[in-house]
């Protein structure tokens, strides 16, 4: 009985860590996430990206298989369920976390993208915009960058603003298209004409 007893109080110990690990990671995740919308400046990026890259961000996913394995061994078939939504939300991040709080950005400055994109029709453009009239016009609003990288709205009436480098370029050949664009990077339509970049130059 009492073996039993004590491995009863060791699951519910690993049970404990189990939970504080996670609700630390899903921490750590809604700052990439959603980030952007904490400002211009964001030193939540600097710390994520160096936890990103770390073993308890990538392991954590991992010891959540094996969490949700012992969970069905011991038929406690919800918690495994909600277990194994770790690993999801890990694949999830990779592929889309940083666009989350893009959008949500983009969202709210919408009406005043539409605003500058029919001044620069009108010939009024902003010093921090980057504009090719066209005849179909291409925008780049420049939010941020580190080193070689920048990311920003897009406004690209051409709709080639996410297709792959090599296509785009050779539709844009002889255009004076924001130097953003002619640079490898992840773009997302938010449509409209309007995408959201993340470049390296």
């Amino acid at each position: 009985m009492i073996p039993d007893v004590q491995s009863f109080s060791d699951r519910r110990r690993h049970s404990w860590r189990f939970r504080v690990a996670v609700a630390l990671w899903s921490v750590v995740t809604a700052l990439y996430c959603f980030g952007e919308l904490l400002g211009d400046i964001n030193p939540f990026f600097f710390i994520f990206a160096l936890l990103w890259l770390a073993v308890p961000w990538v392991g954590l996913p991992v010891w959540a298989v094996a969490v949700a394995a012992e969970q069905l061994g011991h038929g406690a078939y919800k918690s495994a369920g909600l277990t194994a939504l770790v690993p999801v939300l890990a694949i999830g991040t990779l592929a889309y976390g940083r666009y989350i709080g893009d959008a949500i950005r983009f969202e709210r400055e919408r009406p005043a993208y539409a605003a500058r994109i029919d001044a620069a029709r009108k010939g009024v453009v902003d010093n921090d915009i980057e504009v090719d009239q066209g005849p179909l016009m291409v925008a780049f609003f420049p939010w941020g960058g580190f080193l070689t990288t920048s990311y920003g709205a897009i406004f690209d009436e051409t709709d080639q603003a996410a297709k792959p480098l090599a296509e785009r370029l050779k539709y844009w050949h002889g255009r004076n298209v924001p130097a953003e664009l002619k640079c490898p990077g992840d773009v997302l339509s938010l449509g409209g004409y309007f995408y959201v970049g993340h470049f390296t130059c």
